[in-house]
């Protein structure tokens, strides 16, 4: 029975790696531009062949610096979405699954699931001029009520729930891989599709699913939450204060949110004053 890990690593990236990426991706971008106006320069004449200082390497000089500005904004969008991985101190992954899991018939509690995260998502596309615009989304931030099956019933409503998270995440994805080059490919796609910021997100796009890691830091670690792709949070067993702070800072950030974020509680408190609220029966 083979089972692999889902398709996100469980390290966050430090800042100093997203700026070396930022960096280095605004240098690729601009240099061929650079050396493409160089040749061009050179060709009209403007430019002697080679550069002959100090008139030529000044004004080639500052084409460069020119140029490394204007990719600056989609270098950031493309080297912090490269660098970016799964949050593995906010969230513990779902437990590893089979593909026979994966593809058993979807419960009507998964249906309701999978209508729930998409509703509200929008298309995932910034405008192709502004990479690092948010997408407009009808619901940023939406929360779900799944209360707990009777005792008998909670092992198998755990392994829906395992399975539908496992389908969102991608894992099925990687388990049709036929071997180790296969999902290395697989992740890089995936990858580079999310580098499109103009791309319209697909409904088999993956998601980044995880149980919320309940401790005295949870809620400074929402503060500073954000989310790579569209992200299914789960909390299970969270004190009723603990989940009033997690959900009130969740709401304050939702409006810098560049994907759609979807809190699933499970057996929670009653809660008047979190806003509308989706049951799943």
């Amino acid at each position: 029975m083979t089972q692999v890990d889902p398709l996100h690593s469980h390290k966050s990236p430090t800042s100093a790696a997203a700026k070396a990426a930022i960096a280095l991706v605004a240098t690729l971008l601009a240099l061929p531009l650079w050396w493409l106006l160089i040749a061009l320069l050179q060709t009209w004449g403007a430019l002697s062949r080679p550069l002959q200082p100090p008139d030529d390497t000044r004004l080639a000089l500052w084409l460069g610096v020119s140029l490394l500005l204007l990719c600056w904004a989609p270098a950031r969008r493309l080297g912090t979405g490269l660098v970016a991985r799964f949050d593995g101190a906010l969230l513990r992954p779902p437990a590893s699954l089979d593909l026979v899991s994966l593809t058993a018939e979807s419960s009507d509690a998964c249906q309701q699931l999978r209508d729930w995260c998409f509703n509200g998502v929008g298309t995932g596309a910034a405008p192709l001029l502004l990479p690092n615009a948010i997408p407009p989304m009808a619901q940023p931030l939406s929360i779900a009520v799944w209360d707990l099956a009777p005792p008998p019933k909670q092992a198998a409503q755990q392994n829906q729930l395992n399975a539908f998270m496992g389908q969102l995440d991608g894992t099925g994805l990687l388990l049709a891989c036929s071997g180790p080059w296969a999902r290395l490919w697989l992740r890089l796609r995936i990858k580079l599709r999310e580098a499109l910021w103009w791309r319209t997100r697909q409904a088999q796009d993956p998601w980044d699913c995880g149980f919320l890691q309940i401790d005295d830091t949870v809620v400074a670690r929402l503060r500073a939450f954000s989310p790579r792709r569209a992200t299914l949070i789960v909390v299970q067993e969270a004190s009723t204060q603990t989940l009033r702070d997690s959900i009130a800072t969740l709401q304050q950030q939702q409006e810098r949110f560049s994907h759609p974020v979807r809190l699933l509680l499970i057996a929670a408190p009653e809660l008047e004053d979190i806003g509308p609220v989706v049951r799943i029966h």
